[in-house]
This record gives structure tokens, sequence and C-alpha cells, in this order.
């Protein structure tokens, strides 16, 4: 379902979403996806993408992204969306994926 589904991480406040996976062990995996700032959001719109080992281990990959002023206060503006992706090896049976929001 490519470019389908939207969720809002900040809301009312920062937050985040996350979801397990069972790779393969030693396979390699590329995680594509869009992120765009909220129509009222402020100046600062810190994301990290974190995929972890199964159990919440160590940090396989994290992207660390600053998400670009992207619409004005306008409704009738364009949202405009930068593409982001994230490689990592998978060491385990299980692997998640993490989404966290840092916005002032």
């Amino acid at each position: 379902m490519d470019g389908t589904h939207v969720i809002d991480l900040k809301g009312d406040s920062p937050g985040g979403i996350e979801q397990t996976f069972d790779p393969v062990a030693g396979r390699t995996y590329r995680v594509s996806f869009s992120a765009s700032r909220h129509l009222l959001m402020g100046s600062d719109a810190d994301l990290t993408v974190s995929a972890l080992s199964s159990g919440g281990g160590a940090a396989l990959a994290t992207l660390n992204a600053n998400v670009p002023v992207s619409v004005s206060t306008n409704p009738a503006s364009t949202t405009l969306w930068a593409a982001y992706s994230l490689v990592l090896t998978a060491t385990g049976p299980a692997s998640t994926l993490r989404w966290v929001s840092y916005c002032a």
C-alpha cells in the first residue's frame, strides 16, 4: 500500500511507534519512508529511526533526521515530503523498527 498510510508522531507532544518483525539473520534490509512536518509544527522537527536487535538490544542501524520545513500555516499549502532510508543487517530471528519524534 505504498503512499496510502500516514502516522502523526507529534500531535500535542512528541511520540513514536515501533513494530517487531522476523527477518532472516545475516540478510540486509532497506527500510524506506517519507517524512514531512505537520501543518502547525514549530521550527524543530527531529526524527530518529532505529533498527534494534531481538529484545531491544543494540542498535543495528540508526538514522537521525531533521525534517525540513515543508508547509506553511496556510491550509491550502501543499505538503512536501522528504525521502529517507535506513539499511540494516539482521542478526537474529527478531528485529524492531522504531520511529521517535523530538519536536518542540
